[in-house]
């Protein structure tokens, strides 16, 4: 949190209630600096958490994904699901492109 953002960014970030919403601050902040061009956040659809109404008011589109997505630890090893779904947020120039992509992965939604 304490580096610059530049560009376009891919965030997962930690799934902690009490840090969720320094990141999407974070991200929300460097956008409206006009330092990142474009964003794709993967989180739990928390939607009724204060930074998943932030995020959600800011992102072109969104996906909520059907199932849940299983992480591995550095040695490849499963580790336990999560305990909720999960959504993809988008912003940027290629919103028509992320919804086409990401229909295949769940459902979609394009402001």
């Amino acid at each position: 949190l304490t580096q610059d953002w530049s560009g376009k960014v891919w965030l997962n970030p930690p799934y902690a209630r009490r840090v969720m919403d320094k990141w999407i601050d974070k991200l929300i902040y460097e956008y409206a600096l006009g330092d990142i061009s474009s964003w794709c956040v993967l989180v739990n659809n928390a939607t009724d958490t204060r930074w998943a109404q932030d995020l959600l008011h800011e992102a072109s589109a969104i996906c909520l994904l059907k199932g849940r997505i299983r992480f591995e630890t550095p040695d490849r090893q499963d580790k336990r699901g999560p305990l909720q779904g999960q959504m993809i947020a988008y912003q940027g120039e290629r919103t028509d492109r992320f919804v086409r992509t990401f229909r295949l992965a769940g459902v979609t939604y394009q402001r």
